[in-house]
């Protein structure tokens, strides 16, 4: 059952049980204050672009599928009156990866009021995201299985550096694919796809923008300013599982 810390300017219904179980086609229905025209569907895609990007990266398969496995594509989109639906073909992920459409719906919300919200397979009974100001568990966490030895330091600092150690020395063009992934995490981040209540999404993000080093059998990137809350460091890993599988075998992978 979803739940959110954040207090919702809008309503916000989503399906009783998991809507991303690979079963069903699902709609992203978000209706708005104000009529909608071109520009405001063009804004409302783009705040929801990081996580379509980020899910097709495997970073919110969570606890519910291998992070490899689950790879939805983009949605197709459909503008009306007063709203824009997003419809997304059957995909498997974490029931939690609903927190972040809602992170990244309440930082849209500053820039295109939004009256009503509703996630969910045709058809299907819904209910109202309940408030909780005591949650901390809202985004997914990560496959418990990885095939690879990883780390997550404590640390205080705002800035943290992912160090990826290879099996075997990357060429160009699979270090390249791999900066690919790892960008699509960071976009979402930056985004706030990992808001930290009741810092608003926006203010509790990160600076993807470093360079993503690359030496050998061995990738580094620093990601600064990170305000997030703790699982999007989860989902980064979750990324590197992905990466691990369909690029380049994982040695062994730090969160510094």
């Amino acid at each position: 059952m979803i739940s959110t810390a954040y207090p919702l300017p809008f309503t916000f219904d989503v399906a009783v049980d998991n809507p991303w179980d690979g079963r069903h086609s699902v709609d992203l229905l978000v209706r708005c204050v104000s009529p909608v025209d071109a520009s405001r569907a063009t804004a409302l895609a783009a705040f929801l672009q990081p996580f379509w990007l980020l899910a097709s990266a495997g970073g919110l398969a969570g606890i519910a599928v291998e992070p490899w496995v689950s790879q939805p594509v983009k949605p197709a989109t459909a503008v009306m009156p007063d709203a824009v639906r997003f419809s997304f073909a059957p995909v498997l992920f974490d029931e939690r990866a609903t927190s972040c459409v809602l992170a990244l719906l309440l930082a849209a919300h500053d820039e295109i009021a939004l009256r009503a919200v509703r996630l969910a397979p045709a058809g299907t009974r819904v209910r109202s995201i309940a408030f909780d100001p005591k949650l901390e568990n809202p985004y997914p966490g990560i496959w418990p299985k990885l095939p690879f030895p990883y780390e997550i330091e404590d640390s205080e600092s705002e800035t943290r550096v992912l160090r990826v150690q290879f099996a075997s020395t990357l060429d160009s063009a699979r270090a390249s694919t791999a900066e690919g992934l790892l960008r699509a995490w960071g976009h979402a981040a930056e985004w706030g796809a990992f808001g930290l209540a009741p810092v608003p999404p926006r203010s509790s993000a990160c600076l993807s923008s470093e360079p993503i080093e690359h030496y050998e059998a061995e990738l580094t990137w620093a990601i600064e300013k990170c305000r997030f809350h703790s699982a999007a460091l989860d989902s980064l890993v979750s990324v590197c599982a992905t990466v691990h599988e369909s690029v380049a075998r994982i040695a062994e992978l730090t969160v510094e």
